[in-house]
């Protein structure tokens, strides 16, 4: 399951991705990532912006192809209204 806001043609961002328990560990997060990416780059966007918790950025940038966000393009998304919480790490996909 995951959360989309489409915010342009720009940027998409997912706030949110889960797992039932007993399907963890067996590739469904990939594949919803994979399936997300395709659409979304057909639709012509060419960022994806996610927010995780500290402790699951290594697996995202790890598996998924997914950097941390640098602090010069943090800046640029101030004219979106994304969702931030304290102590996450804002990551990127571009496509």
């Amino acid at each position: 399951m995951a959360t989309l806001k489409v915010c342009d043609n720009n940027v998409d961002e997912i706030p949110f991705v889960a797992t039932r328990h007993k399907h963890r560990h067996r590739g469904m997060c990939q594949v919803l990532v994979d399936e997300l990416e395709k659409n979304l780059v057909k639709l012509g966007v060419e960022k994806l912006v996610l927010i995780w918790l500290p402790t699951t950025v290594e697996m995202w940038t790890n598996n998924f192809g997914i950097s941390r966000m640098p602090d010069d393009e943090r800046v640029k998304l101030l004219q979106y209204t994304l969702l931030d919480f304290q102590g996450t790490v804002i990551c990127q996909k571009k496509s």
